[in-house]
């Protein structure tokens, strides 16, 4: 019986941890894009682009693949104009950065 209950009992913990993994990966994220992307972009779920033709990052599922992104930003991200600086990210950066856009997708 107390084996049972230590089963069901680790079965609860686990989602917990993960999403408390999720949880910092997110405010990494936000971290990151604040640091290096919010002089042009929005990177929150209200604010306004400083630059008009940067896209807001709360809308960017409507424009690209979000995984998309993630591969490019950890192979090097380059944009075709010369406003958008040049990016290659760690494996946990882009991981980080992936989260926290999948976060705050929406109208």
């Amino acid at each position: 019986m107390r084996r049972s209950a230590l089963v069901v009992t680790a079965a609860l913990l686990v989602p917990s941890l993960a999403g408390a993994e999720e949880s910092v990966r997110v405010r990494e994220g936000r971290r990151l894009a604040a640091e290096f992307c919010s002089p042009c972009h929005a990177v929150g779920k209200t604010d306004a682009s400083a630059h008009p033709a940067a896209p807001a990052f709360r809308l960017l599922e409507q424009r690209v693949d979000l995984d998309d992104v993630r591969r490019r930003l950890r192979g090097g991200l380059f944009a075709g104009h010369a406003d958008m600086p040049q990016f290659k990210m760690t494996r946990e950066q882009a991981r980080a950065m992936h989260a926290y856009l999948r976060s705050i997708q929406g109208p």
